[in-house]
């Protein structure tokens, strides 16, 4: 997971310790003021955006975290922003791209990521033709090695888990968490899981016809081996504390 577009840890300057005079309601005025606290958010609240899957949120150097994700009626590319996760779900929503009339890019307009490479913005997705919407094409380019003789396509390179990561979960009611992302809470240094996942397991008629999909967020931990610690899918509600 690349943290490098998200916001920088600040520097130790100005994790400053007031004791004493502060303590007191006076600083001295040979005490470098540090700036103000930054306030701790609300506790996440899921669904974070309804009827919205295939989800990718960004943070950026800006301050904004940007979200994108598949619309149920897959005709169009959205774009929210906002500068906590928790106000994604109300953020205004702009269309970026419509799906063509006719063409390779006519129906199933689906799955944005959004990404900044080199100054400028990037977004891909998947299309098909109009006449046949299972004929999905998707173009991607991407290294292949590491900064070593390790070469990541390699199968000895990697290590899979012999079980699913993260998966549903009758106590919590979510279903079909998937479609999964990483993304960075407004301190720049708590990570956040976003997915997608259903309320219900019965489905009547075709899953993707189906719009409650909804963009889900949670705490992502750590293990103390450096695996991450995805945990269960968490109910809807507060879904831990924010930052």
């Amino acid at each position: 997971m690349s943290r490098a577009a998200d916001l920088p840890d600040p520097p130790p300057a100005r994790r400053l310790l007031l004791k004493g005079a502060l303590a007191a309601g006076a600083l001295a005025a040979a005490t470098p003021a540090g700036p103000a606290a930054r306030p701790k958010a609300a506790p996440y609240v899921n669904p974070l955006v309804r009827n919205r899957a295939d989800q990718h949120i960004t943070r950026h150097t800006d301050g904004f975290s940007y979200f994108t994700a598949t619309a149920p009626e897959y005709d169009r590319i959205i774009l929210r922003r906002s500068r906590t996760l928790n106000g994604l779900g109300a953020a205004a929503e702009s269309v970026i791209r419509r799906a063509h009339p006719t063409g390779d890019m006519g129906a199933h307009i689906r799955a944005p990521e959004m990404h900044r490479v080199g100054g400028k913005w990037y977004i891909h997705f998947a299309a098909a033709p109009a006449e046949d919407v299972w004929a999905i094409r998707i173009r991607v380019t991407y290294s292949a090695s590491a900064t070593d003789a390790n070469y990541l396509m390699d199968p000895a390179s990697w290590a899979k888990s012999p079980v699913p990561v993260f998966t549903s979960n009758d106590t919590t009611k979510q279903y079909g968490p998937g479609h999964n992302c990483f993304t960075v809470a407004e301190d720049g240094r708590t990570d956040v899981l976003v997915c997608h996942a259903r309320q219900y397991k019965e489905i009547d008629g075709d899953p993707l016809h189906d719009p409650n999909r909804h963009t889900r967020v949670q705490t992502l931990g750590w293990k103390a081996d450096g695996t991450p610690d995805f945990g269960v899918p968490v109910a809807d509600g507060a879904a831990g504390e924010g930052v």
